[in-house]
């Protein structure tokens, strides 16, 4: 039997205060949560205001750069051409050239081993194409998220370009 509209206002109403008081009470637990994790980190150091300005000028140049950066996976010498004052342009294009050699030392290697198999070669190459392009994506995604200097998997530590 349906109940009458102003018990059902009523009853509504009565759900959402009991509704509002639990988020409340969920939102006050999180956020004495988050005090206490905050008040458990330990504390930074002052920088003087020279430290400031120094990593505000490479964030900026980071955030100027972003787009080349992201590319330089693709051509790795294009912050050599688009960011030539940036500090960065050295890792970014070393990060580039050791994905492109690397594929293209793989690329030999499978060919070579195809003329012996060419199943086995096959099947190969497309396993290393297959993280070749993993590693460029996950480059150019984490350049354009913002994460300065983060280095390839597997092939990374690789420096080429100082």
């Amino acid at each position: 039997m349906p109940l009458k509209p102003t018990i059902r206002k009523k009853v509504d109403e009565k759900i959402d205060e009991i509704i509002d008081k639990q988020i409340d009470k969920m939102v006050d637990k999180t956020l004495k949560e988050l005090d206490e994790k905050d008040s458990n980190l330990p504390k930074s150091k002052n920088l003087d205001s020279n430290e400031q300005n120094e990593t505000k000028k490479s964030n900026n140049d980071f955030e100027q750069n972003k787009l080349v950066f992201a590319l330089s996976y693709l051509v790795f010498f294009l912050p050599y051409i688009c960011a030539k004052n940036s500090p960065d342009k050295n890792f970014y294009a070393n990060q580039g050239l050791v994905l492109l050699l690397t594929s293209i030392v793989f690329g030999v290697a499978i060919g070579l081993l195809s003329l012996a198999s060419s199943v086995l070669g096959w099947i190969l190459s497309i396993i290393i194409y297959v993280l070749v392009i993993a590693e460029l994506v996950y480059g150019v995604v984490k350049t354009i998220q913002g994460q300065e200097k983060t280095l390839l998997p597997i092939i990374g530590k690789i420096t080429i370009i100082k």
